[in-house]
């Protein structure tokens, strides 16, 4: 099945934009640092992998890495048949400015654009906002982001699965008023508190979403509203929120009614894509084509 999958168009709707480098990539601009790169695919736990992610978006510090990580990236994309992805980036992870890192994509995928004239390609971007954050600095990333690119579609809270407090709920009503969409992140972590928050908010989509059918109230009140949900299978298994693929509870998820489907997250954790997430699925679970 890798072949068909492998040719047939796709979508990826969370792929962190500097995690989708590949790792010969980034080892080949680190020069005699890039033999510590090897540690990134070392997560097994959600700590590991978040200190995994953030070790990868550092890597990315000057203007000229977006453009160039834009372009690497994009004619992967063009290769693996993925006609539509929306990058994850952190406003404020990197010392260059937002803005400017989305300027210098652009410039990235016009260089795609002019050389593969006939390639279907197309991506926007979520901004995540760590719950551990500034609210204020978020906000003010936010109004640079959007005045930047018309490819910002919208926000997702990540991060530490605390109950959004006061100053967040009115960061995330502001996006609202910027027509941007509202994402969370919930059950990454254990607890309840994102699931919660994702109902209150009445989001547009759901990460991860773990934990969701020990909740009735919620999970009929999501199911009502048709939200997607949004896993990331090989991330979820190795960072052990997930037993194994056979285990993985999108196949429940599923079964409950909930409109569920899977992306890559960032691939060049794990060497993987979003093919490999596809194959996985339909070996362990049983998934047909059609599924």
């Amino acid at each position: 099945m890798s072949n068909i999958i492998a040719t047939l168009p796709k979508v990826d709707l969370c792929r962190d934009f500097a995690a989708s480098v590949s790792g010969a990539h980034l080892r080949e601009r680190a020069g005699k640092k890039g033999a510590k790169l090897t540690t990134w695919r070392t997560f097994d736990s959600v700590k590991e992998f978040r200190q995994s992610l953030a070790a990868v978006r550092k890597s990315l510090n000057a203007p000229g890495h977006f453009e160039q990580a834009a372009v690497h990236i994009l004619e992967n994309l063009i290769e693996r048949s993925i006609v539509h992805t929306e990058f994850h980036v952190d406003p404020l992870a990197s010392n260059v400015p937002i803005d400017k890192q989305l300027a210098r994509i652009e410039n990235g995928y016009e260089i795609v654009a002019d050389e593969y004239e006939e390639a279907l390609v197309s991506f926007g971007f979520i901004l995540e906002l760590d719950r551990g954050a500034d609210p204020a600095a978020q906000r003010n990333a936010i109004d640079a982001a959007i005045e930047s690119s018309k490819r910002v579609l919208g926000v997702a809270f990540v991060g530490p699965e605390t109950a959004l407090n006061k100053p967040q709920l009115e960061l995330a009503e502001y996006c609202r008023s910027k027509d941007l969409r509202l994402i969370i992140s919930a059950g990454y972590e254990p607890g309840s508190k994102g699931i919660h928050d994702a109902v209150a908010l009445k989001v547009d989509r759901v990460l991860h979403g773990f934990g969701v059918l020990k909740h009735n109230d919620a999970l009929t009140q999501l199911r009502a509203r048709r939200t997607p949900f949004v896993c990331t299978p090989t991330i979820e298994v190795q960072s052990g929120r997930a037993k194994s693929y056979a285990r993985h509870p999108i196949a429940k998820m599923a079964e409950a009614g909930l409109f569920c489907t899977f992306a890559s997250g960032a691939p060049v954790l794990f060497s993987g894509s979003l093919t490999s997430e596809f194959e996985h699925l339909s070996v362990h679970l049983g998934w047909r084509l059609d599924q």
